[in-house]
């Protein structure tokens, strides 16, 4: 079949014009950068501008009270030693490393760094998702929260206004057993009914169909995603639970 040419501003199709005729709009060039997380405690900053790495860095020395252990630059790449291990998901650095991650991504966003993706490219075990961004234009500001999901019934927020505690509440209802801070004014849990992340059948579409409510309760306060990402090694490590970590959820809300 032979569709018509599409038709030029004069009259002409684009097709018969001559290519010093045709009207061109030039492109900026996208400038890409990446940040990824590596072992237990790393985390390495790709083809992103020196005022990036500053800011990256000052809201790590922030948010992460451990502190940075070391940093050095080769290959063209940034590599930041954290003190501790944020990255292996367990134990009482599990919430603050979650904190840490959205406080980094919240200082790239308000330098309008665009989040394009979070994407897991390794098949290494104990992998964590690589972080693509594009440079765009500076956005309004922003506060940034994050949602976990931990052991096989707990569902954490980390940094999230009480109305957004009392919205998540209301969604789960009846499956709330109990609730209480994880830690003191960073993260709230909720320990749930059964075992909510190792569900299957029937049971896997009405935990999906809870999560979808409750971002609908967290949108109806102003809340939107920004991404989901896995930041853990994973609980098992090369165990038999290997694989068994699950991503976070980091959400932002224009401030008012």
């Amino acid at each position: 079949m032979n569709y018509p040419s599409r038709p030029s501003l004069d009259g002409a199709p684009l097709s018969a014009m001559s290519p010093g005729r045709r009207q061109t709009r030039p492109r900026a060039a996208a400038t890409h950068a990446c940040m990824t997380l590596h072992r237990t405690d790393r985390l390495k900053l790709i083809k992103f501008p020196p005022s990036a790495i500053h800011a990256v860095k000052a809201a790590i020395e922030r948010s992460w009270i451990k502190g940075i252990q070391s940093e050095k630059e080769a290959d063209g790449q940034v590599e930041i030693q954290f003190k501790g291990n944020p990255w292996t998901g367990q134990g009482d650095d599990t919430c603050p490393a979650i904190y840490t991650i959205s406080q980094v991504m919240a200082e790239l966003y308000h330098l309008g760094w665009n989040l394009v993706m979070a994407t897991d490219i390794s098949k290494r075990a104990m992998d964590k998702d690589t972080l693509i961004y594009r440079q765009g234009e500076i956005p309004s500001p922003c506060s940034f929260m994050a949602v976990s999901f931990n052991d096989g019934d707990k569902l954490r927020l980390i940094k999230a206004p009480n109305d957004v505690i009392n919205a998540v509440k209301n969604t789960w209802g009846g499956n709330v057993q109990r609730e209480s801070w994880k830690l003191a004014g960073l993260a709230w849990e909720f320990k749930l009914t059964g075992n909510p992340w190792w569900s299957s059948g029937h049971e896997s579409l009405s935990v999906r169909i809870l999560l979808l409510n409750m971002l609908d309760a967290m949108a109806l306060l102003g809340w939107e995603l920004h991404t989901s990402v896995d930041i853990t090694a994973g609980p098992g490590g090369l165990g038999k639970n290997a694989g068994s970590d699950t991503d976070c959820w980091i959400l932002r809300k224009v401030n008012a």
